[in-house]
């Protein structure tokens, strides 16, 4: 608690226990956890200190790092096997505490270390309820990303109909590669304009559930932002989580356009694809001769 990491460490080489508990339950590494004292972390994780036991509240060491936002005590626990999906007594797992608390990087750390983001604390709550509820965007946003890595467009159960085999409702000599040169800037510029002048309330949702996704992720994608022109927010949001959760070796805009032709809505797909034919003809169109005379 006072962080004397010598005195720590001649206690340890004296034989002293390392798992001795206060009144509350809290072992030495708890208590190092809190306070950030990495190198006594380390020594007592060194001396088989138990990395997962569980104070009177039921927090492991890494509830107490999260509690206390220390990322990289939290980093340490995580590469010595730490469970990150401990509960304690008010069923909250260490993700539940760096959600309710806002801590955007312990999330990140939590969500790519595999925490489990369908645990519901005993008031029946998600980490991503949580992060909604808390406003926490980013959080929210993380989440939901990470609920998505397994998403897939889902495949047609039926044959496609003769107007349907055209996704690309324009010139069928389009090459996406040249008319997105600057790939990233049209797309969001594309997305921005999709969301905030071209979609009409509630048509995102269609999107978002053509996508998969959840019920609870369209509400916490929903609670940040209230108003009547709010819709247009919640829908560029949805349209970059999506963004980032498709493959590689999937084109944003192709999947883009042949959803808006699914929710009916073939003259926003059209228009897509009439920016990216000026798009090309902008770029093919290169003058003969740069070269500047002066008289």
């Amino acid at each position: 608690e006072n962080k004397q990491t010598l005195v720590v460490q001649m206690l340890l080489e004296a034989g002293n226990p390392t798992n001795l508990e206060n009144s509350k339950g809290l072992t030495a590494l708890h208590i190092a956890s809190s306070h950030g004292c990495r190198g006594i972390v380390e020594m007592l994780l060194s001396a088989d200190c138990d990395i997962d036991r569980q104070s009177k509240n039921g927090n492991t060491p890494l509830h107490m790092a999260c509690l206390s936002n220390n990322v990289v005590i939290a980093e340490i626990l995580i590469a010595k096997g730490a469970d990150l999906n401990a509960l304690n007594t008010r069923l909250q797992s260490p993700i539940h505490i760096a959600a309710e608390q806002g801590y955007s990087e312990i999330c990140k750390l939590l969500l790519s270390a595999g925490a489990n983001i369908e645990q519901r604390e005993q008031g029946g709550k998600t980490p991503l309820y949580i992060a909604a509820r808390g406003s926490f965007t980013a959080i929210v946003d993380m989440i939901i990303k990470t609920a998505r890595l397994e998403y897939t467009p889902k495949k047609r159960t039926r044959p496609k109909t003769p107007e349907e085999r055209r996704k690309w409702k324009c010139n069928p000599d389009l090459d996406v590669s040249i008319a997105l040169q600057e790939t990233d800037q049209n797309l969001e510029m594309i997305l921005r304009k999709l969301a905030h002048k071209q979609l009409s309330p509630g048509e995102w949702k269609k999107l978002a559930h053509l996508w998969a996704f959840t019920d609870e992720q369209i509400k916490a994608i929903e609670h940040q932002y209230i108003g009547p022109s709010s819709y247009k927010q919640h829908g560029y949001r949805m349209l970059r989580i999506w963004v980032d959760s498709l493959g590689p070796d999937l084109d944003p805009i192709e999947e883009l356009i042949d959803s808006l032709n699914t929710i009916e809505k073939k003259n926003l797909a059209d228009a897509i694809c009439k920016k990216l034919m000026r798009q090309k003809e902008k770029s093919e169109k290169k003058p003969d001769d740069k070269t500047c005379v002066v008289s």
